[in-house]
């Protein structure tokens, strides 16, 4: 008997819409579920609450119909059915409105509207992303699995992207530590990228997940890389830096690092390779030469905010 409800397609298919996510949606979203119990409504009942806001002249009203727009263009037929052909597989879509979705994604600028999950995903336990460029050299990726390791002793579970080089080796080695680590893919979430990583992919699933914002109607493209690094981040307190050039995704990634006000760590070694750039210093990375110094540097006792909703009504979104 599948478990799939209509709030599960109703996530499911605005997130997939770049444009609407914003942290005044999300708020609006989680108020409405406050005032209606949107979660357990029936997906025309969903609608009504949303034109009756629509009718209101206010910002509220502006975002109701920002959403029908985007609902009027969705196909909820094939969200129902994917939705469907991922459950049986055992891949699990966590929306806003779950327990199980991580507090930190609260907190950042555009939250996903919910996350899918191939895997076992603990979204309580502390997380540090360790990422880098596909170009480290030999000894930046021979110094990883000393960092990892490190990061397993404290007790934190290993965020990256699959890519190859550091990201690559970060899963790697917390797999060889048997620790928890997790990829966030930058299409669907069956869509492993790059394939040669499908094994590690595999691996992972078993103590760890593989985790994706969108459904495989997204093509990959060059801004899904972008895009996914804010999610990389928002699942962590920390992103340590491994390896980067002066310019490119790790560049990006630790923008979003500091935007988002997590901790921003760089591997600066003895030895210069030219891969702990001034650019990511400049950004405000504290560094590291040596795996050691991260008991000072991280705190794995970190609370999350849950979103502050109070209780509204729905003459609260249409006045």
């Amino acid at each position: 008997m599948s478990n799939i409800e209509n709030i599960d397609i109703f996530f499911a298919a605005i997130n997939d819409e770049k444009d609407l996510k914003d942290k005044e949606v999300v708020d609006f979203l989680l108020k409405l579920e406050n005032s209606k119990n949107i979660s357990e409504a029936s997906q025309e009942d969903l609608e009504s609450y949303l034109k009756a806001i629509k009718r209101g002249n206010s910002k509220n009203g502006k975002i109701a119909a920002k959403i029908l727009r985007v609902l009027e263009e969705k196909d909820a037929k094939f969200y129902k059915e994917y939705l469907g052909d991922l459950e049986d597989q055992d891949i699990e879509f966590i929306h806003i409105f779950s327990e199980k979705y991580p507090k930190s994604l609260y907190e950042i600028e555009r939250p996903p509207f919910g996350i899918y999950v191939n895997g076992e995903f603990n979204p309580e336990a502390p997380k540090v992303a360790v990422v880098g460029t596909r170009d480290a050299t030999s000894q930046r990726l021979k110094d990883m699995p000393d960092i990892v390791a490190k990061l397993v002793d404290m007790g934190f579970e290993v965020v990256s992207g699959l890519a190859n080089g550091v990201d690559e080796r970060a899963h790697q080695s917390t797999i060889d530590q048997e620790g928890v680590t997790y990829a966030v893919l930058p299409g669907d979430v069956n869509n492993i990228y790059p394939e040669s990583n499908y094994r590690i992919a595999r691996k992972m699933r078993e103590k760890g997940a593989v985790l994706s914002e969108v459904s495989e109607k997204i093509d990959i493209h060059r801004g899904r890389f972008v895009d996914r690094n804010r999610i990389t981040s928002g699942l962590c307190q920390a992103v340590i830096v491994g390896a980067s050039k002066d310019s490119g995704g790790t560049v990006h990634q630790s923008r979003f690092t500091k935007n988002q006000g997590r901790k921003l760590l760089l591997y600066d070694p003895d030895y210069d390779d030219g891969q702990s750039p001034e650019k990511i210093k400049d950004m405000g990375a504290e560094t590291f030469s040596d795996p050691s110094e991260l008991d000072k540097l991280l705190d794995s006792e970190v609370d999350y905010d849950e979103p502050d909703v109070k209780d509204y009504n729905l003459d609260f979104f249409i006045n």
